[in-house]
């Protein structure tokens, strides 16, 4: 059964590689070496995608539970939240869109590495499940920037679970590296910097409020670099 889940899902992402074009990775440092923590902007489904499919690194996102717990939940969220509220459509078109774009996102999740995250208690599984997959030297993704009003180029903000998640593996003896990452949509690239430990970016924190505006003015900072750079596509033209 697992040998055929795999089958179905290398299938599936061949198919999904089709109408995605590469993204180019590029570091300010060393490459990625799991276990570790990347952090980087939203910038609609794109950069998850380009994580997962581009990346060539042993990855697993942060999701939220709504588009990874069925049509059900899928649907209602990817409609109302994701198109209407955070893309900026019309309720009624993005409703009639969602009822073919809904079964298709709920076949890609489900044959996606996704950690579905909660906005109360059952966070606990996001956390179980995050730990589990770094102890298996897999690198965790994470998309912390508040877009309930939308996805900008420079972001508004982070959430703070990703303090509260870094702060946790701390405490249970994980200190991991973490890579700041901002995904550039126009130029279609990943600008990655050099990773560093948690305990040394947390030094001199009084809030987790405070780190995760400094984790977010990291990335905003990596997006300005990244306007500079031309992909490597275009410099061979």
């Amino acid at each position: 059964m697992e040998l055929k889940k795999k089958k179905s899902t290398g299938l599936l992402k061949r198919i999904i590689k089709i109408f995605y074009k590469k993204t180019e990775f590029i570091y300010l440092g060393e490459e990625i070496e799991g276990p570790s923590i990347i952090i980087c902007n939203h910038e609609g489904s794109k950069s998850p995608l380009s994580w997962d499919l581009h990346s060539g690194k042993n990855v697993a996102i942060w999701g939220t539970y709504e588009m990874n717990s069925g049509l059900k939940t899928n649907y209602p969220y990817l409609s109302k939240i994701y198109f209407h509220q955070k893309k900026g459509w019309n309720l009624f078109l993005a409703r009639l869109f969602c009822i073919i774009a809904s079964p298709v996102t709920n076949l890609i999740y489900k044959r996606l590495d996704v950690i579905s995250t909660y906005p109360d208690a059952r966070f606990k599984k996001t956390i179980k499940q995050s730990i589990k997959y770094l102890k298996e030297d897999r690198n965790i993704v994470i998309f912390p920037e508040m877009s309930e009003t939308g996805y900008f180029k420079k972001l508004i903000g982070f959430h703070e679970g990703v303090v509260f998640f870094l702060d946790l593996l701390k405490k249970r003896g994980i200190d991991v590296n973490v890579y700041v990452s901002y995904y550039n949509k126009e130029k279609n690239i990943c600008l990655v910097d050099k990773p560093e430990k948690y305990s040394k970016i947390s030094e001199n924190y009084l809030s987790r409020k405070d780190l995760a505006q400094k984790l977010c003015d990291k990335c905003n900072s990596l997006g300005e670099k990244s306007s500079l750079i031309e992909p490597t596509s275009k410099k061979k033209k």
